[in-house]
């Protein structure tokens, strides 16, 4: 824990033997919760089937956030730009949609845009998002290589002391600067459960400072600013 800033290193106590067990019952239950899902799921599925309409009907199915279970000695929250955070399943049905699994970095600012573009319909905003009927008909489009995660803390922060933040999720990397001016980086191609911060060491100096560039384009963007597509800086 040595190289993390010091809300962290001063808050994140090892988990208790009681903590751990508490989570793992709710884990299951979780798991348990979802059988109902699944049941919801197939209803929605048989009904559009009899009524003759799934054949011309999208389904997207999404979380709206992930949830800690003990990693990074977190008990349970969401707000963090971890992995286990921010990284969502993300399923589309429907005409059109080829049968596949895509890794290309997808953001809930897609949403939107891929609804009106699936409705034919006319944006009468602009969006920060891209549609992703390109990717869902087996296209492979230009694609961005960074998003913006908002740090803003509207609610109770999973860490006691964590300061708002702001962060970037590359293809290879997750930059974040905190609001105390501690900052983390970690390489998730080399270490990917992010558990070595490489924030100011001389290995990263450049993949740093790129990253905090591109932190800054998306900071405060809108529309087409907000699509990066520069290559990613190797340490």
């Amino acid at each position: 824990m040595s190289d993390k800033p010091t809300f962290i290193t001063s808050n994140q106590p090892l988990l208790t033997a009681a903590q751990i067990a508490e989570i793992t019952v709710k884990y299951r239950k979780r798991l348990a919760a979802l059988m109902a899902v699944d049941d919801g799921v197939e209803s929605v599925i048989q009904k559009l089937q009899a009524i003759g309409k799934l054949g011309n009907t999208y389904i997207l199915y999404i979380s709206d956030n992930g949830w800690y279970a003990g990693e990074h000695r977190i008990a349970a929250g969401k707000e963090s730009f971890f992995e286990e955070s921010i990284r969502l399943p993300f399923v589309v049905r429907g005409p059109n949609v080829v049968h596949t699994t895509n890794t290309k970095l997808v953001s809930d600012v897609d949403i939107a845009p891929t609804i009106v573009d699936l409705a034919d319909a006319s944006e009468t905003i602009t969006f920060d998002g891209r549609s992703l009927v390109p990717i869902l008909e087996g296209g492979n489009p230009a694609w961005r290589t960074a998003i913006r995660v908002d740090g803003t803390l509207d609610y109770d922060p999973v860490i006691p002391g964590t300061p708002a933040f702001d962060a970037i999720r590359t293809t290879r990397y997750t930059y974040a600067e905190h609001d105390n001016h501690q900052k983390e980086l970690y390489d998730l191609l080399l270490d990917p459960y992010e558990l070595l911060n490489k924030a100011g060491t001389a290995a990263y100096t450049a993949v740093q400072a790129d990253l905090a560039t591109k932190l800054g384009q998306l900071r405060n963007c809108t529309g087409l600013n907000c699509w990066i597509t520069a290559p990613e800086t190797a340490p």
